[in-house]
């Protein structure tokens, strides 16, 4: 008794919901008729339901190598992209603290000369950076019509990130200490303004080091003693500080809102 085949193709891959006479045959009851074998074979080869499945092979074996194309070139992108806020980080801390201002008073691409000091730090970093080349080049091509990483809004985006890092870090250094102090002042900005500002001084642990630290200045309209010991309590839940059971000095100026023994903070 000769043993019956089957397709491989019809069964294994696409031959599931074929459902004609000649099909089932090669996909469910298996093919043993050897004494017109050779002519069964050709008509089904012939078949619609085959040459459906077998195109459906070929697209398959077409298709496939595409999709780790694609994860290698979305993993590329990331890294590039990572490379880009990289090197624009560390445009942000160079000029963070030295005080210089990141926009200029025109920023068009076609302007020859100074650009604001962001992008043409970011124009001397491109010509040693491929990706930060890349990046300019589509800006300057495409226009507005995309997301740029240079726009003042992604420039005080990157402002706020850092910000938002440091603030962390002096919460987990004061957390570690558990103690500390605070020290209050205020001050007129140039426009006649009132700013208030917070430093909290705490010695580390594990090298005896004091360290001040500005962790927040607000505007404050009013400076009475209430409203600077509100605007302290809310200084302090945003820094997820316990200064109930973890201050044990206070500092401020001769001003009676601030030291005084009924109304001050």
């Amino acid at each position: 008794c000769a043993l019956p085949i089957l397709c491989w193709v019809c069964l294994v891959l696409f031959g599931i919901n074929l459902n004609s006479m000649s099909s089932i045959a090669w996909t469910k009851k298996g093919f043993s008729t050897w004494k017109n074998g050779s002519m069964c074979i050709k008509s089904h080869e012939c078949s619609e339901d085959h040459i459906t499945s077998s195109i459906k092979v070929k697209t398959r074996k077409t298709c496939l190598p595409l999709l780790p194309l694609l994860e290698n070139k979305n993993k590329m992108e990331i890294a590039q992209n990572r490379q880009i806020v990289s090197d624009l980080i560390n445009v942000t801390i160079f000029l963070a603290p030295h005080n210089m201002a990141f926009c200029g008073h025109r920023e068009n691409w076609s302007r020859k000369h100074s650009k604001g000091n962001f992008k043409d730090l970011v124009l001397l970093m491109a010509q040693h950076s491929s990706s930060l080349q890349q990046l300019v080049e589509f800006i300057k091509s495409s226009g507005k019509k995309e997301v740029s990483f240079l726009s003042w809004r992604r420039q005080n985006t990157l402002i706020e990130c850092i910000s938002n890092n440091i603030a962390l870090t002096i919460q987990e250094a004061i957390k570690t200490c558990e103690v500390f102090s605070i020290s209050i002042d205020s001050t007129f900005d140039s426009a006649r303004k009132e700013q208030v500002s917070f430093i909290v001084r705490y010695v580390c642990k594990t090298t005896g080091v004091v360290n001040e630290r500005l962790i927040a200045m607000h505007e404050s309209p009013y400076t009475s003693g209430v409203e600077l010991f509100n605007l302290f309590k809310e200084v302090m839940a945003k820094n997820n500080l316990d200064w109930i059971n973890n201050l044990i000095g206070q500092s401020y100026d001769g001003a009676a809102n601030m030291r005084g023994e009924y109304k001050g903070v």
